[in-house]
């Protein structure tokens, strides 16, 4: 009776395990730009990212319109892509690590941005002036407060680098080359 009980339970365990489905990788689609361990980068990042560097690169003289219009898209999309791919690798060390930025040091940072404003309505329009939202303020200052943290834990800029180019070789990292031409097409 015993062998029987020890035979249906170990089946049972057999077939639960075989049975349990696993969440398949996310897949590239028109709404993803690129995926980093399996962390989808959106295409909305991108366009956005796109623009502000556009705007960057333009004012430093690369020209987006002449003959050298495809070299400059080239760089572009080189830049684009590697800055958000470094950084969700290093959000993703620091998640690792527990060496996220709080919600509270963020938001002690906005605070303080903000008290360099005489009202919100007038920070609301200077935010909005650049192009900005509140929301984009959270997440880049996160990301700097994380990576602040990162400096300190791996001893110094250098090692951090380091650690995230080691990072970046073990890395599976898929970009969706349909998409991103499309977009600095448009651009």
């Amino acid at each position: 009776m015993r062998k029987l009980l020890l035979l249906v339970i170990v089946l049972l365990v057999i077939i639960t395990g075989c049975a349990r489905q696993t969440t398949p990788p996310p897949q590239l689609d028109n709404k993803t730009a690129a995926i980093v361990n399996g962390e989808k980068i959106s295409t909305v990042d991108f366009e956005r990212r796109v623009e502000k560097k556009k705007f960057v690169l333009t004012a430093q003289g690369t020209d987006f319109n002449g003959p050298s219009r495809e070299h400059a898209l080239t760089m572009l999309r080189e830049e684009v892509i590697a800055d958000l791919v470094r950084e969700t690798l290093l959000m993703q060390e620091a998640t690792r690590l527990k060496l996220i930025a709080t919600d509270a040091e963020v938001e002690a940072v906005i605070k303080e941005i903000r008290a360099n404003f005489p009202d919100e309505a007038t920070f609301q329009a200077t935010i909005q002036a650049r192009g900005l939202t509140v929301e984009a303020m959270h997440k880049y200052n996160r990301l700097q407060l994380t990576r602040q943290k990162l400096v300190q834990y791996w001893g110094g800029e250098d090692k951090l680098q380091e650690r995230l180019a080691e990072v970046e070789k073990k890395a599976k990292i898929r970009i969706n080359d349909q998409v991103v031409e499309r977009i600095l097409q448009e651009i």
